[in-house]
């Protein structure tokens, strides 16, 4: 397992910047100052330090706080810009807030997340899920209408409550 002062010693990172540079070191074909890390097929920024992969974000965490999050929880992006690794970006939260943060699915047609046309009925209906429970909070005339229905409940459930932010 990486500690703290292994990283330290390997790399520096930027707070304002979110990114890890490279230290001089006589063990490594790194070049000193250069940017390290490289973005993975799904986007995010996975440094290899003496052949093992570390997922960035993670990295964030063990370089500020001195250890890996608990095994239970997720390093967050907040924008959900998998490769933003600034300090200010990063929270700690538990799988299930951290599916709350994920986009609308590609396959969505309505334009917004949690709203489906029913075409049976010819209405649109508005749904959430927490704690992977599922909610139907019921039909509308229009997406908008169901949209902001989806919004209440969401406010109401203060999905960020809980969360340690980095």
């Amino acid at each position: 397992m990486i500690t703290q002062e292994f990283l330290k010693e390997r790399v520096t990172y930027s707070h304002k910047t979110g990114l890890f540079k490279w230290k001089k070191s006589k063990y490594s074909r790194a070049v000193e100052g250069e940017v390290a890390g490289r973005p993975t097929t799904a986007g995010h920024v996975q440094l290899s330090i003496e052949g093992k992969r570390y997922a960035a974000h993670r990295l964030v965490y063990l370089y500020v706080y001195g250890k890996m999050p608990n095994k239970t929880l997720v390093v967050d992006h907040i924008n959900g810009n998998k490769q933003d690794n600034r300090l200010s970006n990063l929270r700690v939260v538990s799988h299930a807030q951290n599916l709350q943060n994920s986009k609308r699915s590609k396959a969505n047609s309505s334009g917004y997340k949690g709203v489906t046309f029913e075409k049976n009925i010819g209405k649109w209906r508005a749904y959430i899920t927490k704690n992977y429970k599922t909610t139907k909070l019921g039909f509308f005339d229009t997406k908008e209408e169901a949209y902001q229905a989806r919004l209440a409940k969401e406010e109401e459930y203060k999905w960020l409550s809980g969360c340690e932010t980095l």
